[in-house]
């Protein structure tokens, strides 16, 4: 028998989810995964389908209609390439709205289905989004230059990281990297490095 953080484990959610908050995660895996969208993943729509009307029962107070509910393990590790796509695409849509946190499962599905670095790179900054996820966002970051040392991308990020935390030099070293990998250094002339007189100094000046 299945409890309820297996279920809400299942769909991604933590055990303080609300009714409203399982039923919109639900809806939108169900959008990504139904196999009329891609036959590859009905394994994963069944199974969270189940997840949920589970929780459904559950949450409610009504009566399980089958205590015995299989919810078998789903092949996260498989590269779904297509269907990453569409938890990216979701992702990013998400995140320009403002939701995080939907936004940061949604990139993380997507890394799961298929190891794209772009989709690490959002990892990335939804993390720094959140002062306690610092530290994981540069180890992130510090993986991700290892992968590609080449993309001055990746060194403007970190040196994002850096600023966040307020260490402006060591995030200025990071943005020169980036140039020196031919990153457009106007791009970088917002980017803030130092603090002087109780004010933030800009990296380049006008």
């Amino acid at each position: 028998m299945n409890d309820i953080k297996t279920c809400l484990n299942l769909l991604g959610l933590d055990e303080k989810a609300s009714i409203a908050e399982v039923k919109k995660r639900y809806f939108e895996l169900a959008k990504l995964l139904h196999p009329d969208v891609n036959k590859s993943t009905q394994e994963e729509f069944i199974a969270v389908t189940k997840a949920y009307k589970y929780l459904m029962q559950v949450m409610k107070g009504e009566e399980v209609t089958d205590p015995n509910i299989e919810i078998y393990e789903t092949k996260r590790e498989i590269n779904y390439k297509q269907i990453a796509k569409k938890f990216f695409a979701t992702g990013v849509k998400h995140y320009k709205e403002g939701d995080i946190n939907n936004a940061l499962y949604m990139f993380e599905e997507a890394y799961r289905r298929d190891k794209n670095t772009k989709y690490k790179k959002w990892i990335i900054k939804c993390y720094m989004y959140k002062d306690r996820r610092l530290f994981d966002a540069k180890q992130l970051c510090l993986e991700l230059i290892r992968e590609e040392q080449w993309d001055p991308e990746n060194y403007v990020l970190l040196g994002d990281i850096y600023s966040k935390k307020k260490l402006y030099k060591a995030a200025k070293e990071y943005y020169n990297k980036a140039i020196e990998l031919g990153y457009p250094k106007d791009k970088l002339k917002d980017k803030l490095v130092e603090e002087k007189k109780g004010v933030f100094g800009k990296f380049f000046k006008k």
